[in-house]
């Protein structure tokens, strides 16, 4: 197939920027791949092109692909940290960072998502990602433990004319389950 073919180009170029553009080639097509995907040259690839390469703003998307499939034994984090300290694209940082603050923020790793929110709203707050981490994810969050719950006003399931309130729930322990639409397990609850 196509992956065994570029296997074998790579193998055999000296070139190295030739050799860059081929291990390019191979990181984009890997993914459409449904099996024989060496991560072993995914690990080349990302040993071979630079983390400051403006190859990797040819298809912003590789970098995060490529760090994500190239096993245990790589660190993506610290190549990733290289990129944002060298590389000079600001759109593909700011996608940077804002992959590596959703992907702190859903391990549960304060620190760096701390980090990455800072650094990308601080250095990159005019691109699309710094304002979407603005809107969705300000520091200073209205709903947190230990903080007092903001107005709403809901329609109630059971009864239209009853709106749910904060006020109407004021000194009881209430359980406020969101859903949507959209999500299988939580139409299979209702």
């Amino acid at each position: 197939g196509p992956l065994k073919s570029l296997e074998g180009k790579i193998g055999k170029e000296r070139d190295s920027y030739s050799r860059q553009l081929l291990l390019m080639q191979y990181l984009g097509i890997s993914p459409l791949a449904r099996d024989g995907v060496d991560s072993m040259i995914i690990r080349q690839a990302l040993k071979e092109i630079p983390a400051e390469s403006g190859l990797w703003s040819v298809s912003p998307g590789l970098i995060l692909a490529a760090t994500g499939r190239a096993g245990i034994s790589f660190d993506a984090d610290a190549y990733l940290d290289r990129f944002l300290a060298g590389n000079r694209d600001r759109t593909l940082k700011a996608i940077i960072l804002f992959n590596q603050m959703m992907g702190a923020k859903y391990q549960q790793k304060d620190e760096q998502y701390k980090k990455y929110y800072s650094q990308l709203v601080g250095e990159y707050g005019d691109t699309q990602y710094g304002q979407m981490a603005k809107q969705r994810f300000s520091m200073e969050s209205a709903i947190a433990v230990g903080k007092k719950v903001p107005a709403f006003k809901l329609a109630s399931l059971e009864d239209a004319n009853s709106p749910i309130s904060n006020d109407l729930l004021k000194g009881k322990t209430t359980l406020l389950d969101f859903w949507a639409v959209w999500c299988g397990p939580c139409i299979g609850e209702m």
